[in-house]
C-alpha cells in the first residue's frame, strides 16, 4: 500500500500517467535493460511520463518522491518510480 498511496499522492501533485506498472517476468524478460529482480515483477515500481510541458524540477520531483518513500530514476523516455528498498 505504501507505493500505491505514495504514486496517487505524487500523481495529484504532479501530472503524469503511469505507462508501465505491473508486469509477468516474461514481459519483463523482453523488454530492452530490464533487470532479473525488477520491482515491476511485484508490483512496486512504475514507469510515468509527464504531462507535456509539466515535467517538475527533478530535485522537487525526487524529494517529494522519497518523503513517501519512494525512489526514482530518470530514463531515457520515462521516469521510474520504485519502493525504497534500503533506507540511508
Amino acid at each position: 500500500m505504501t507505493f500505491v498511496m505514495g504514486v496517487m499522492d505524487l500523481q495529484a501533485r504532479f501530472p503524469f500517467s503511469v505507462t508501465s506498472w505491473w508486469r509477468t517476468a516474461k514481459h519483463n524478460a523482453g523488454l530492452a535493460d530490464s533487470v532479473k529482480d525488477s520491482q515491476h515483477l511485484v508490483g512496486t515500481a512504475a514507469d510515468v511520463v509527464f504531462d507535456p510541458g509539466a515535467e517538475p524540477d527533478p530535485g522537487l520531483f525526487k524529494a517529494a518522491a522519497r518523503e513517501l518513500g519512494l525512489e526514482v530514476e530518470r530514463e531515457s523516455d520515462h521516469t521510474h518510480l520504485e519502493l525504497f528498498t534500503t533506507m540511508y
